[in-house]
């Protein structure tokens, strides 16, 4: 190859490389004030939205003693809070201090009149673990199922019963096995733990929640995040996460409930979610973490009890429920997971110490949530108010200080 053509080559590769520099430049740029004017109105328009809720007459009745201001700091205290990281659970609630929404160092949500930590020993203490119902989104401290059964258990009692929170979002009881294991690890032996589970279990049938974030992480070849992680950052890359987010959102589109399905007994979706071995899965997942649950608890002298928990879509009138009109993705899951285990629980009682209180708002004719699922202070207060009778009821927890017999199963009656 002469040099002239030679030359030829070189400049003409030199200019290429040089157009694809700038056209990348050029079209990041674009792309840079593109998503500044998108962020801009996605960021009004969400503003718009929340005043305009905070406004609605559909939260002014599942929050009749507060106003707008502070219904608007509620939402943002529940939701703004990102996680952090925990070593066995993958996360936990990030500590937090606010006006509504606070969150010890020790990893629990105060309560009303919170007992000390670390918990004094002269108290009956109750660890309370499950997800976000139990840690409480959408009620400040003291209307969370926590508190509310530490009220109720002290007036019931002669003891000074503490009950700390340590409910986390999207938990199931494969984290909550592992919290309580390091709790009990790191000397923290409660007299009583109690599981309340059932939504997320369905909701969550591979896993915790980040397990498909994490498993992308160590998917990638070692030091490649470091090597390309400012590739993060580029508009380019954020508009293939854009059309790609799309693209799944499409090909996986859940169902969406008609407003005008308002019989429990109405299908709210395709039937997608009626999958019988992913349900099956799920359920004997979860009795075999009651089973070690069960044996880690007794070696440490501590009584676990179980509560399986009221669902908006379980045995309940969606005519009541506020905000029924969206979609409930796989949430639906436990529509037919629940149907499957209370056919169980009929037929193959689950333990002395297993409380269903599934269908106890089956004849409530009020709206019970804040959002899709969690609970209004009212549920939260009844709930609290069935656990709390059963353990008294049942012998799990007993009036006085010094006695204690075991419970056989049962079934919480539906509240008339």
């Amino acid at each position: 190859m002469d040099r002239r053509r030679f030359l030829g080559y070189y400049k003409s590769t030199a200019l290429f490389l040089l157009n694809a520099v700038v056209l990348l430049i050029v079209v990041n740029v674009g792309l840079f004030f593109l998503f500044h004017i998108r962020d801009g109105y996605v960021e009004r328009k969400a503003q718009q939205d929340i005043a305009r809720i905070h406004q609605s007459p559909a939260l002014k009745r599942v929050y009749p003693d507060m106003d707008a201001k502070s219904i608007g700091q509620l939402v943002s205290e529940t939701w703004s809070r990102p996680y952090a990281y925990a070593p066995m659970t993958q996360f936990k609630e990030r500590p937090f201090q606010g006006r509504f929404v606070n969150v010890s160092e020790a990893g629990y949500r105060l309560s009303r009149d919170q007992g000390p930590w670390p918990p004094d020993h002269s108290h009956y203490n109750i660890f309370l673990l499950g997800g976000s119902t139990v840690f409480g989104y959408g009620v400040p401290d003291h209307q969370t199922v926590a508190s509310y059964l530490q009220d109720y258990l002290r007036n019931l009692t002669s003891r000074d019963v503490c009950v700390y929170n340590f409910g986390c979002s999207s938990y199931i009881s494969s984290q909550e096995r592992v919290l309580l294991n390091e709790l009990l690890l790191a000397g923290f032996v409660p007299d009583m733990a109690v599981f309340l589970d059932g939504l997320n279990e369905f909701a969550f049938p591979d896993g915790p929640a980040e397990t498909q974030r994490l498993k992308a992480v160590f998917d990638r070849r070692e030091h490649a995040l470091d090597r390309w992680h400012w590739m993060g950052g580029l508009p380019m890359t954020r508009f293939a996460g854009f059309v790609r987010r799309s693209a799944l959102a499409v090909l996986t589109r859940g169902p969406r409930v008609d407003p005008r399905n308002v019989e429990p007994t109405v299908g709210l979706d395709d039937e997608k979610y009626r999958d019988p071995e992913v349900i099956a899965f799920v359920i004997e997942r979860y009795l075999e973490n009651k089973k070690q649950i069960e044996a880690v608890a007794g070696a440490y002298g501590t009584t676990a009890v179980f509560v399986w928990q009221p669902i908006p879509l379980y045995k309940y009138d969606l005519k009541h429920h506020l905000f029924a009109t969206g979609d409930f993705g796989s949430n639906c899951f436990a529509r037919y997971g629940y149907a499957y285990i209370g056919r169980r629980v009929t037929e193959q009682p689950m333990g002395k110490n297993f409380i269903w209180c599934a269908d106890m708002q089956q004849t409530l004719a009020e709206p019970l949530y804040v959002d899709k699922v969690h609970y209004t202070a009212e549920m939260s207060r009844l709930l609290a108010s069935a656990i709390g009778d059963q353990l008294i009821e049942r012998g799990l927890l007993s009036r006085d200080a010094d006695t204690s017999t075991t419970v056989e199963h049962l079934v919480v009656p539906p509240r008339s």
